[in-house]
């Protein structure tokens, strides 16, 4: 019979521990940002990376209809993601 070490609890570093102020765990990894497709039309969601930056730029292709989108985003004070503009890329 195997002996497999139990995990430790995620609720240990968010109380008390010292190790907690390290913990980025708070920071979601990614936020998605509803936008209409300026080629179809269709809404969709784009992923955005918050350690990129309050502001960024990239560029994307439509789930739908395939073509390239730009993107130019910002994130709030609360951490929303803002869609600032979605045109297609030339």
């Amino acid at each position: 019979m195997l002996n497999i070490p139990q995990a430790e609890p995620w609720s240990k570093y968010a109380t008390g521990d010292p190790r907690a102020k390290c913990n980025r765990a708070r920071v979601p990894l990614e936020n998605d940002a509803a936008y209409l497709c300026p080629r179809c039309s269709e809404q969709n969601f784009v992923a955005v990376d918050p350690s990129g930056g309050r502001r960024q730029r990239f560029v994307e292709d439509c789930p739908v209809c395939c073509n390239p989108i730009q993107f130019a985003v910002m994130i709030d004070r609360d951490g929303d993601v803002v869609v600032e503009s979605a045109e297609l890329a030339t």
